[in-house]
């Protein structure tokens, strides 16, 4: 079953295929992902990538602790839709940002660990200047592994 539904923050007309109403309407990014997925710190990074449900977005901002941008701490992650830092496509919804690492300095878990990130808090900055803002749970996952341990 399809149906049309309109966003109550913007106005967004969407396409349901059998999803929530509630759950789309709450939710203001959907499919956030790493790539890679899995990283040797201090050696690789990765690429956050998520996509809007706001055709007027022009940034997207995390706020989070769990890891560095370009090797430093960061409290809040940019991500931008222009083809620039990691973003593959200008202008087709999709925003990234490059450069991800894991804030936790300390490796000594084991030769494989993870970062599992599950609420943050999440900011849209529209054409307009304003912004809609929430918290949302992402549940994106960002493995780690030693730098010695080789992979077949």
């Amino acid at each position: 079953m399809t149906s049309r539904l309109k966003c109550g923050l913007c106005g967004t007309i969407a396409l349901c295929l059998g999803i929530s109403d509630t759950a789309l309407a709450a939710d203001l990014v959907v499919n956030p992902r790493f790539t890679p997925m899995v990283i040797r710190p201090e050696i690789e990074t990765s690429v956050l990538t998520l996509e809007s449900l706001h055709a007027d977005v022009v940034k997207i901002r995390l706020h989070t602790s769990q890891f560095t941008v370009d090797g430093n701490p960061a409290s809040n992650i940019v991500l931008t839709d222009d083809g620039l830092n990691g973003d593959a496509t200008a202008g087709d919804g999709v925003f990234s940002r490059g450069g991800i690492g894991h804030a936790d300095a300390n490796y000594d878990y084991g030769p494989i660990g993870r970062t599992i990130h599950r609420t943050t808090h999440v900011e849209l900055e529209h054409s307009d200047s304003s912004l809609t803002t929430g918290n949302q749970d992402l549940a994106m996952t960002l493995r780690w592994m030693s730098a010695d341990v080789t992979v077949p």
